[in-house]
């Protein structure tokens, strides 16, 4: 699974036509956009399971990253210099040709993974970052919403991504399947725990604050280049979930016209921009941005506390929410 041959059979296939297509295709499980589409889901379709969405999400993220950085393998460019990069992002090169394992089973060879890791990257290729973030978003929109078309269009679209990183030259079969896989075990645990009512109930509430913010501020102090922007993300979402069950004494509903709930998502995307634009320029005055915890954690923390709550207030003060429901978070 990590042989170079499946990757140049599918770019013999390249053409302008179809390197525009996969680039489309592989933007669908590119953080950055996936971000706002779960910013869209909290404050445009359902809150409290946008609110489950996030946080699977972003547990998953940080597992899916603790992995890469585990395991710190190269990508196919670095085994096979053969190899296209048909995606706008730069891979450490290497002059290794035809280097990749002898089986379809076999691993990559010990030097080349010690090349590699001399060269101090971190492009690292397994798991497949996108393919375990497409896993967990549209595996949680199935696990939450369960439409039918959902069932069937999210492994559709989990395949698509897949084949898209091979054909574009950014990861090898088996980091594919590392980040379904990934994306896949989170999933699993989730269902298992939200499908308990005995164990959420015996859930103490230091526990719950602990998995809220403990957790993942340790995990940012400890490795922040790893953990920092996901810890950052849930902490964030946790904050803001919290300060409008405490501020507004309960959650808003998810009732409003089309226009209504395309507004405060809107607003969701916008604030989330400004407040992150605000944090990096404050850090850059301050010299705090070396920081990598203060660069990722806290701007990650705050601009999607700016989002989820600021979305939320002003959407509640113009009347684009329905009536907040008691006690509903």
């Amino acid at each position: 699974m990590f042989q170079t041959e499946l990757v140049l059979s599918l770019q013999s296939y390249a053409s302008d036509f179809l390197n525009f297509f996969m680039n489309a295709i592989t933007t669908l499980g590119d953080d950055k956009l996936l971000g706002g589409v779960l910013i869209i889901i909290i404050l445009g379709i359902n809150y409290h399971k946008g609110l489950t969405i996030n946080r699977i999400f972003f547990w998953g993220k940080m597992l899916n990253d603790c992995l890469k950085a585990g395991f710190n393998l190269p990508r196919p460019r670095f085994v096979n210099a053969e190899i296209q990069n048909l995606q706008f992002t730069d891979d450490p090169l290497s002059s290794l040709k035809a280097s990749g394992s002898n089986s379809f089973f076999g691993l990559l060879d010990a030097e080349v993974v010690n090349a590699f890791r001399m060269s101090g990257s971190a492009k690292w290729g397994f798991p497949s970052g996108h393919v375990a973030d497409t896993t967990l978003l549209w595996g949680g929109l199935a696990q939450q919403f369960k439409k039918r078309y959902l069932y069937w269009l999210a492994p559709a679209l989990i395949v698509l991504v897949a084949i898209s990183r091979m054909y574009l030259g950014r990861h090898f079969l088996a980091d594919v399947l590392g980040g379904m896989i990934s994306g896949g075990i989170v999933l699993l645990c989730a269902h298992f725990l939200l499908s308990r009512e005995w164990l959420r109930s015996r859930l103490t509430d230091i526990i719950r604050l602990g998995t809220m913010f403990a957790v993942p501020l340790v995990l940012a102090l400890l490795w922040a280049e790893v953990f920092g922007r996901g810890a950052g993300l849930l902490a964030g979402v946790n904050a803001a979930a919290l300060t409008i069950a405490i501020k507004f004494k309960g959650a808003p509903d998810d009732a409003g016209t089309f226009a209504q709930r395309a507004a405060r998502a809107c607003m969701g995307i916008l604030f989330y921009f400004l407040a992150m634009m605000m944090m990096d320029g404050i850090l850059e005055l301050t010299n705090l941005d070396a920081i990598v915890f203060m660069d990722d954690f806290l701007v990650s923390a705050i601009s999607v506390f700016a989002s989820v709550f600021g979305g939320v207030a002003v959407g509640l003060r113009l009347g684009f929410f329905g009536k907040v429901i008691p006690d509903a978070n």
